[in-house]
């Protein structure tokens, strides 16, 4: 999909909203089309309807701060090179600038002031200065005088990147160039709002379409069936009953802290999924098949009984819902269950058991039924001290707080979707470790050391291409040196090279070190099959005649996790992060199985897996974000283990979190909200988990209070 398209484009929202503007708008006369910012009619014409334009950074294009911009600031890039030459016009330009207006641009960048820098990188407009230009090439030397004004630094990358950009083909070779120099930033012509003037000035109920576009779906809901919207003229009414629906259908999804103005690729997984339904349901489609996988992820669970009201009225209007899913809310209301196991991976793929929610409930020897019947376990509490603190947070919808997270606890922060846990937690926490200053808030005061940074969000993604297991755990490269180690390796000189499936030297190169060949099959799907040369062990004959443990490099990435661990107990460097690895469930990952074959939980485990295997004894600060998805119950119990060891050690363990057992097995929480979008940003309740359960204003406190009555 086109990573800018908007919610509303999904959903319908924004054309009835422009069919609003053009029949019912004041002043009235535009079509349709000038409401959309993808029509020549409607966009801006500065930013071509994006909203945003590509200008010059100034913060990388002064590469060192330290010197000043005649004495080498700039000489990071080519470009930056060639503004910043002492004998050049630029430089001279500049020169004679700050001659007339008293500024002193000799001394460092990070010591000129504001006022300074806005000259040397903005210009002074149309305003002439005498410039007098000593040039040296080679034995060539000359005085050049003229008189004219001073562009500044960023707005001459900025002309020469516009250049470089306006052919057909796109950017020449200088242009790419430059592309290490730019950054977006709102168009200064519509201010991020994508439209025309005109078109941004047409308004309906005193509301202009930008300003409508931006609104949360809850808040628009609102405005149309109660507030202004609701007293428009009998033009409007004729759209009303149609928006009135899709807006509600959006909150009924528990997407009603978003606009619709929201850009789809920053919408999580589910997030992404429930936009769909909604727009489904609207449609009122029957004799459907709708396959959902994990529809709840990054939902509270207060608003899971909603999306379950969803799934029921799709499935009650003679539609096919199929959904996986670890939530015991919405398993609760299937009608039918199928269970998958015993295990994962070769462990699994028999049906163990089906029937009703009620029948599992009886079955004592069922993992679902177990999940059905428990309540969540209440955290032990344990002694800890104050690690972190943030002051004034205000990013995005935090409203100013403060937050503490204590150190030696496992810490989770939790509210509705759209709270600003995630703003607080990676945005603001990671963001500011990372940078060495506040980001986002005013200070960050650490109350004990801190001396790494594991961070992990929820939008990662496990490598494509060639990488496998074994290269995503850290094992590969000890692997390959210990067979490299072998005598007869030593013998045939042979280096870790020579073991590897991603360079030649030992691979198979009929399947480059694949194991596999893919078939081009022309107009139908591609086929794989086993390599013929090698029979799938990946390697030539010779190179799988040295052994370790009893093992060619081809049993190696054969092995499971959990096998492999147990031949090479006895080196630490591969024994580890394997045994790190079946810790959180992983024991029966193949070290040679690709990554892009991985299923989201797994691909999540593996890279939390690194992170528990990276924080030793330094103390580290651990910031998860949903680190419970795609995991079944006990895979989120070996979660639990590892990270309430991480946080016994002394280490800064926090996770935005969803899941109720999670939740209430934490030793602390940050419960943020009430609502979420403009609703949000404000700590409700904050403790162990029977101080919020304890808590009627916090909706996390409700969910704790409720599953703890549930047999």
């Amino acid at each position: 999909r086109n990573p800018r398209s908007r919610m509303g484009t999904v959903t319908g929202l924004d054309e009835l909203a422009r069919l609003l503007f053009s029949r019912a708008g004041s002043p009235a006369g535009l079509w349709a089309s000038a409401f959309s910012a993808n029509a020549q009619a409607g966009a801006c014409p500065r930013c071509k309807g994006l909203g945003f334009i590509q200008a010059c950074d100034p913060e990388r294009l002064v590469s060192h701060p330290g010197r000043s911009l005649e004495a080498g600031a700039m000489d990071g890039s080519r470009y930056g090179a060639y503004l910043g030459e002492p004998d050049g016009q630029h430089v001279a330009a500049l020169r004679a600038a700050g001659r007339a207006l008293g500024l002193d641009f000799t001394r460092p960048w990070r010591e000129l002031e504001a006022r300074e820098r806005e000259v040397a990188m903005a210009g002074c407009g149309e305003r002439p200065f005498d410039v007098a230009w000593h040039y040296q090439r080679g034995k060539s030397r000359g005085l050049h005088r003229l008189t004219a004004p001073w562009a500044g630094f960023a707005t001459l990358v900025d002309r020469e990147y516009e250049r470089t950009h306006a052919g057909a083909a796109g950017a020449d070779a200088k242009g790419e160039a430059l592309e290490p120099l730019m950054a977006e930033r709102p168009c200064p012509d519509c201010r991020g709002e994508r439209l025309n003037p005109a078109s941004r000035a047409v308004t309906f109920a005193g509301l202009r379409f930008p300003e409508l576009a931006r609104m949360p779906v809850a808040e628009a809901l609102r405005w149309f069936a109660t507030g202004p919207g609701a007293a428009a003229g009998p033009v409007a009414q004729s759209l009303r009953p149609l928006l009135l629906r899709r807006l509600a259908a959006l909150d009924r999804a528990g997407l009603g802290y978003l606009a619709p103005d929201r850009e789809m690729a920053s919408l999580s997984g589910g997030e992404a999924q429930r936009v769909r339904l909604a727009a489904s349901l609207d449609e009122g489609l029957s004799g459907v098949a709708y396959l959902l996988d994990e529809p709840t992820r990054g939902l509270h669970p207060r608003d899971t009984a909603r999306l379950g009201d969803l799934l029921r009225t799709l499935a009650d209007a003679g539609n096919a819902v199929v959904v996986v899913e670890h939530d015991p809310g919405i398993i609760a209301r299937a009608d039918l269950i199928l269970e998958l196991g015993p295990g994962a991976g070769p462990q699994g793929g028999r049906i163990m058991a089906a029937g009703t929610p009620a029948e599992f409930r009886a079955d004592g020897a069922s993992h679902t039924g177990r999940l059905l019947r428990s309540r969540p376990p209440a955290g032990v509490p344990v002694p800890f001290q104050p690690g972190v603190t943030v002051r004034a947070a205000d990013l995005h919808n935090l409203r100013g707080i403060d937050v503490t997270f204590p150190a030696g606890a496992l810490v989770a922060v939790t509210g509705v979707s759209g709270s600003g846990k995630s703003t607080l937690v990676q945005d603001v926490l990671a963001g500011s470790i990372r940078a060495g200053s506040p980001v986002g808030c005013a200070a960050l005061e650490w109350h004990r050391p801190c001396a790494d940074l594991l961070a992990q969000d929820q939008d990662a993604q496990a490598p494509g291409g060639q990488s496998s297991v074994a290269t995503l755990a850290g094992v590969a490269d000890p692997l390959r040196r210990r067979f490299a180690a072998t005598p007869l390796a030593r013998e045939r000189a042979w280096s870790a090279r020579q073991f590897s499936t991603t360079a030649p030297g030992g691979r198979c190169e009929a399947c480059q070190g694949r194991g596999v060949i893919t078939v081009a099959m022309d107009l139908l799907p591609d086929v794989t099959v086993g390599c013929e040369a090698c029979l799938g062990r990946r390697f030539r004959p010779e190179v799988l005649e040295c052994r370790v443990a009893g093992l060619s490099i081809g049993d190696a990435l054969a092995a499971s996790v959990a096998d492999l661990a147990a031949a090479f107990a006895g080196d630490r460097a591969i024994a580890r992060p394997l045994l790190a690895l079946a810790a959180l469930g992983l024991g029966y990952l193949t070290l040679g199985q690709d990554a892009a074959a991985l299923s989201a939980g797994e691909a999540q485990r593996l890279r939390l897996a690194g992170l528990l295997d990276r924080a030793g004894g330094r103390p580290a600060a651990v910031l998860l974000d949903e680190p419970t998805r795609g995991l079944g119950q006990g895979e989120v119990d070996g979660l639990l283990a590892a990270l309430g060891r991480l946080a016994r050690a002394g280490h800064l363990v926090v996770a935005v979190e969803h899941h109720l057992d999670f939740i209430a097995a934490a030793d602390w929480i940050i419960d943020l909200g009430p609502e979420g979008g403009a609703g949000g940003g404000a700590v409700v309740v904050q403790g162990p988990p029977s101080a919020v359960a304890a808590c009627a204003a916090s909706f996390t406190g409700q969910a704790l209070a409720a599953a703890g009555k549930q047999e």
